[in-house]
């Protein structure tokens, strides 16, 4: 009998297919549509002045959020910068000290030192190093 039924049926079934489709589709609209309503209905004020609430809280949070990730960006560029111009600053010291190792191949080099006589008179006197 079952097997017969569904013989009979299962033709009818398939042709209604497209016309089930937006039967069903607008069966589910009204169902969502009664439960939010009924859902709106039940919840009481202080409810949904707290979620207001929150969802005005979580705006604020998101836009300082935005903020500090614009700070962070822009710390991390000052950064940046700051490493690049000391690097720069390590090479050029680098570049010079290897100049002096250069000229420091004479047997002594001659600096110019401030000292204090005995008459209180400063003068500046040579000294050799080396």
């Amino acid at each position: 009998m079952k097997l017969i039924m569904r013989w009979l049926l299962g033709p009818v079934w398939w042709i209604s297919r497209p016309v089930r489709r937006v039967l069903m589709g607008r069966f589910d609209a009204r169902v969502v549509r009664l439960v939010a309503d009924t859902v709106d209905e039940r919840l009481p004020p202080p409810i949904l002045a707290g979620l207001d609430e929150n969802s005005t809280r979580l705006d604020r949070i998101e836009s300082l959020m935005i903020r500090a990730d614009r700070s962070a960006s822009t710390m991390l560029e000052e950064a940046d910068v700051v490493l690049n111009d000391l690097t720069r600053e390590i090479f050029r010291l680098r570049a010079q000290v290897e100049r002096i190792r250069c000229d420091d191949r004479t047997d002594s080099i001659e600096l110019s030192v401030l000292r204090k006589d005995e008459g209180d008179e400063i003068s500046a006197g040579r000294s050799k190093v080396g």
